[in-house]
């Protein structure tokens, strides 16, 4: 199978409770949560490697690589499945990480030929108004493929790619203009997927400076600055998406050693990794937000015709 640039441009996934066979047992009695997955409204146009931040009238998706393979510099807002142009980036650029604190969206790193430093600050657009990215800072060194999650009002960066090898070090920022570090991968990686939940990051899977992908979860208190792997998962995977979802975390898609895979699995901290459903087909690279109740799988790249 030869993969495609966003064969899928969105996947809906909406919560289904229950017994982990496919029935409602109802009650007290269901079971676990699963993610029921079916095709929404595409997008008008293949992207992979976007970022996607979900703020007031629907997500934002900004950058990513287009068809031919050249970084995006739009910023676009889906709105009741479709997506209307707002504004654009201070450049095209690609695998950045991006989050919302308070009426700003920060986008972190990313690049085009070689990766870079550069953070940027978007103003959340109102109906109607353009929203024009300006320059609000520099990472303390070139970062591209990186994560990054919101806990309150600190955006906590993890992972990524310096132009040589995968990133350790996880820093903190209250306004994307000053950085500290607060800690550091015990497997550094980057491509790997991040989400919070109870107050932890979790990140799972990535590339390694091997440029093989990794099973292992880890998880991050910002609290204490500790780092440690909780978990391995089924499979190794790297460029896959994580969501927070009824107290669950699920990891969707991503790249295995053999190519995309549609497989969704379910992580309770504490707990162990099980199956929690299929997309509708393999996707990688995509990009994941909660909106609405449900989780959207955006873009990314897929396998076969």
């Amino acid at each position: 199978m030869v993969p495609l640039l966003a064969v899928v441009a969105a996947v809906l996934l909406a919560a289904s409770l229950g017994n982990g066979n496919g029935s409602d047992t109802g009650g007290s009695e269901r079971g676990p949560l699963r993610l029921v997955a079916s095709e929404a409204k595409p997008l008008p146009a293949p992207i992979q490697g976007e970022s996607v931040v979900q703020v007031p009238g629907g997500p934002l998706i900004l950058g990513g690589l287009d068809a031919e393979g050249a970084s995006a510099g739009g910023v676009f807002q889906l709105s009741a499945g479709s997506p209307r142009e707002v504004g654009s980036l201070v450049e095209p650029l690609h695998d950045a990480a991006a989050v919302r604190l308070g009426t700003r969206v920060l986008i972190f790193g990313g690049g085009q030929e070689a990766s870079t430093s550069a953070v940027q600050s978007l103003s959340i657009p109102a109906a109607g108004a353009a929203a024009t990215a300006i320059a609000a800072g520099t990472l303390p060194t070139p970062r591209s493929d990186l994560s990054a999650v919101a806990i309150g009002d600190t955006a906590y960066i993890l992972g990524g790619y310096d132009g040589n090898s995968p990133l350790s070090s996880i820093l903190a920022t209250t306004n994307g203009s000053a950085f500290s570090r607060v800690g550091g991968l015990p497997v550094p990686a980057h491509y790997l997927a991040a989400a919070a939940l109870g107050g932890r990051v979790y990140a799972f899977g990535g590339e390694t400076a091997s440029g093989a992908p990794t099973d292992a979860i880890r998880a991050f208190d910002p609290r204490s600055g500790s780092a440690q792997v909780v978990g391995h998962l089924p499979v190794a995977v790297a460029h896959a998406s994580a969501v927070a979802l009824d107290g669950a975390l699920f990891l969707l898609g991503g790249e295995t050693q053999t190519g995309p895979t549609a497989a969704i699995w379910r992580f309770e901290p504490g707990g162990s990794v099980a199956a929690a459903g299929r997309l509708p087909r393999p996707i990688a690279n995509g990009a994941a937000v909660l909106s609405g109740g449900s989780a959207y799988l955006l873009g990314g790249v897929g396998a076969g015709a």
